[in-house]
């Protein structure tokens, strides 16, 4: 509950309410654009007529489920499946996932190994795994945190968070309500370690494992 709140706490912050079309470029469901930061980098990716496009680039066709928003992976070409298993076979050196939901939040996950991932969790080496989760409130983007870590079959190594206000008008926020989302961003970053853990090892590799958790 203390995520939600801290949150809407920043979204109060902004004031006002956006429209049906912000200046971030987010529209109807037919028409999604959002923006994913990197400190202050950012990247468009915008979902049209079934395809995701990164930077005006389409990636390919993706998958939309009802409550878990836009899914789609690709590998190191920047080629996309909506099938991970597709990736697998060709032991691709990097896999992405990227998961959106209109104006709330959107994950850019990236597996790497140049020995192509699959085979490296397969023969007991550490994959990087790197995620931007930028989250989104009244149409504009809030927060921007991302983390590293080392995983292998056998557990993860140690992990490097950070995060980033990617809205001016949050340049000046409370310290108090900083300290409290360097505790919310926390809990986010162990939940979502786990999860892109299981994701590597069950979905993507089909590994078998200890838990990570």
């Amino acid at each position: 509950m203390k995520n939600f709140i801290i949150f809407a706490v920043l979204a109060a912050l902004l004031g006002g309410c956006a429209g049906k079309k912000d200046q971030n470029g987010i529209a109807d469901s037919e028409d999604i654009a959002m923006l994913s930061f990197d400190k202050n980098i950012s990247t468009r990716y915008r979902a049209h007529n079934g395809k995701l496009y990164k930077n005006g680039k389409v990636l390919g066709k993706y998958l939309t489920a009802p409550g878990l928003g836009t899914h789609i992976y690709t590998d190191e070409m920047g080629n996309g499946y909506i099938d991970p298993s597709a990736i697998k076979e060709h032991n691709s050196k990097k896999i992405t996932e990227i998961i959106f939901v209109p104006n709330e939040f959107i994950k850019v996950i990236s597996y790497s190994h140049n020995d192509g991932v699959c085979k490296a969790l397969s023969a007991g080496k550490y994959v990087h795994i790197k995620e931007y989760i930028t989250i989104y409130s009244r149409g504009e983007p809030i927060v921007a945190y991302s983390y590293d870590v080392l995983m292998s079959r056998k557990g993860m190594g140690k992990i490097s968070s950070r995060y980033n206000f990617v809205n001016e008008k949050l340049s000046y926020v409370d310290k108090k309500i900083l300290e409290k989302l360097n505790s919310t961003v926390a809990d986010h970053v162990k939940k979502s370690v786990v999860l892109s853990g299981a994701t590597l090892l069950g979905l993507l590799c089909r590994e078998k494992s200890k838990r990570l958790d």
